[in-house]
C-alpha cells in the first residue's frame, strides 16, 4: 500500500470538496502544538460543529501522539466498536458523523481501492491541524474583543 488517499475507495462516497480538503490535508507541515492548543481549537473554535461532531473529533483527537505531530504524522486509526463503545452511539451514526466531518474539511479517510483503512492510520486529522493556527487566532480574536467590551461596559 502507497499510503496515498484513493479518490473513491470502493463504494464510499467522498464529499464534493474532498479535492480541497485532501490538498489541504498536504499543506500540513510538522509544528510545535501542545494538547492543549489542539483540545482547545476543537472545544472553542469549531462552531460550525453539531455537538456529536465535536465529540467524535475530539475522541479522534484523543488517540493522536503529540510527538507523532512533530514527526509529520497525523493518522490515527480507533476501532469501530471502541468509537462506538466510548461515545456510545451506533456504528451508522459513527460512520455519519465521520462522513459530515470529511465534508466539513476536518479529516480525511483514507482507504486503499478495496475500501480497507490504510495500516498508518484510517482517519487523517491533517486538515484540521493545518488550519489549527487560524483557529487558535480567531479564538484569541473574540476573547480580546469580549475582554475590550468587558472593560469598555466597566468604566
Amino acid at each position: 500500500m502507497t499510503g496515498e488517499v484513493c479518490p473513491r475507495p470502493g463504494r464510499a462516497k467522498r464529499a464534493e470538496n474532498f479535492a480541497d480538503v485532501a490538498a489541504r490535508a498536504g499543506e500540513f507541515a510538522p509544528c510545535a502544538l501542545t494538547r492543549l492548543d489542539v483540545d482547545r481549537a476543537c472545544a472553542q473554535g469549531t462552531p460550525d460543529l453539531t455537538d456529536g461532531e465535536r465529540s467524535l473529533l475530539a475522541f479522534y483527537l484523543s488517540h493522536l501522539s503529540m510527538v507523532e505531530v512533530q514527526n509529520g504524522r497525523s493518522c490515527v486509526w480507533p476501532g469501530a466498536a471502541s468509537t462506538e463503545e466510548a461515545l456510545a452511539i451506533s456504528g451508522a451514526a459513527v460512520r455519519r458523523r465521520k462522513a459530515s466531518l470529511e465534508k466539513k474539511g476536518f479529516i480525511v479517510r483514507k482507504y486503499d481501492g478495496r475500501n480497507r483503512p490504510l495500516e498508518e492510520g484510517a482517519i487523517d486529522l491533517a486538515p484540521f491541524l493545518a488550519a489549527l493556527p487560524g483557529i487558535i487566532a480567531s479564538i484569541e480574536k473574540r476573547l480580546d474583543e469580549r475582554r475590550a467590551a468587558y472593560r469598555a461596559n466597566r468604566e
